[in-house]
């Protein structure tokens, strides 16, 4: 009887299931920052995991936040670069058995408890590298660069090391664990651009989805006393001719492109451009002292899956229910007022109905 010892191949990184769509559901922006930012960090990098770690074992594997847990003992752990910040994602011994396990199910001496045999090191140490390596596939340009993988004396004493970014869960087949998300420096601003499979059945969180129009400079002076019945000006006459719409989320991130191509009484068309989810900025102009730069969003769809949404995106049209009381405005990025679309001096402009706070704009 031989043993087969040669490597599986490993598949070719696939766009990411439905976890990327629930990140666009969190505030983007540039409230993008401190506890937001990272909120769509955690989000981002259990899917990221879950993906990564499920193609190189070709088996199932969920890695998720787990708010229930307030200890665990780390048994081993991997730490790696991603912009200027480290990362460190430690298991406990079930955790990390149970990657061992599934990742080598034809070796003898898996499944016992106890500290984790040589055999399961080796294990957890070819599968830490095959899925960097897939990581880096799916994300090139992330800047996530490989460390080294902690064992033994080298595991940090949880949660004494530094503060705890996420305590997780893992599943691996009919096996649990638990861990910890360690990170210390600064984050990357933003996320890496996301490609989910708009066909995932588990996609099915819902949002509403507005046209942004371009963006356009306001005083700041102006910023600062606006008030219910003032009007804003877009710089915008005729929204069919509008360059550089995009369709955006609530909590202001950009999805695509968007070409208003028919515009009713009731309602308006627009052709989509590529998928290309990030969040929406008004930073494109120049910017130049005593002025701020924003943008409107106007018309509704949906409420709907963003299984649904994305669809329409990949199919290249969309339609939006004129919603004349319903325009927000965003100015750097952020909630400001809320009114009803008006016309004015012959541009489309956004009569204030309701002006936000500074803490309010803010979250």
């Amino acid at each position: 009887m031989t043993t087969d010892t040669s490597t599986p191949a490993v598949p070719a990184p696939q766009a990411p299931r439905g976890w990327g769509l629930s990140a666009l559901l969190e505030p983007a922006g540039p409230g993008l920052s401190g506890d937001i930012a990272r909120r769509v960090w955690r989000s981002i990098a259990c899917g990221l995991a879950s993906d990564a770690l499920s193609a190189v074992i070709r088996h199932p594997v969920e890695v998720h936040p787990d708010r229930s847990r307030e200890a665990m003992i780390p048994a081993w752990g991997l730490e790696f670069a991603c912009g200027g910040a480290s990362l460190r994602l430690l298991l406990d011994a079930n955790g990390a058995r149970a990657l061992a396990d599934a990742a080598s199910r034809s070796l003898i001496g898996l499944r016992g408890a106890g500290p984790l045999t040589s055999a399961e090191h080796a294990v957890l140490e070819y599968l830490a590298l095959e899925t960097l390596d897939h990581l880096a596939a799916l994300l090139p340009g992330s800047r996530c660069a490989f460390g080294r993988t902690l064992t033994g004396e080298d595991l940090p004493d949880v949660p004494r090391a530094g503060p705890v970014e996420a305590w997780i869960g893992l599943r691996a087949g009919a096996r649990e664990g638990a861990g910890a998300l360690l990170v210390s420096g600064v984050l990357p601003a933003l996320p890496p651009t996301l490609a989910p499979n708009w066909n995932d059945a588990g996609s099915s969180a819902t949002t509403a989805v507005h046209l942004a129009l371009p963006a356009f400079y306001i005083h700041t002076e102006e910023r600062r006393t606006l008030a219910p019945g003032d009007v804003v000006l877009c710089g915008v006459s005729d929204l069919t001719a509008a360059p550089g719409c995009m369709v955006a989320t609530p909590t202001l991130w950009g999805l695509c492109h968007a070409h208003v191509k028919e515009h009713g009484a009731t309602s308006f068309k627009v052709t989509c451009g590529p998928w290309s989810p990030a969040p929406l900025t008004t930073d494109a102009l120049p910017r130049a002292r005593g002025v701020s730069s924003a943008t409107v969003l106007l018309g509704r769809a949906g409420p709907a899956p963003l299984s649904t949404l994305g669809a329409c995106i990949a199919a290249g049209a969309m339609e939006f229910a004129n919603d004349p009381a319903g325009g927000s405005l965003i100015i750097d990025g952020r909630l400001v007022a809320r009114g009803e679309m008006v016309r004015c001096e012959g541009e489309i402009g956004l009569r204030l109905l309701d002006v936000m706070s500074a803490a309010e704009g803010d979250g």
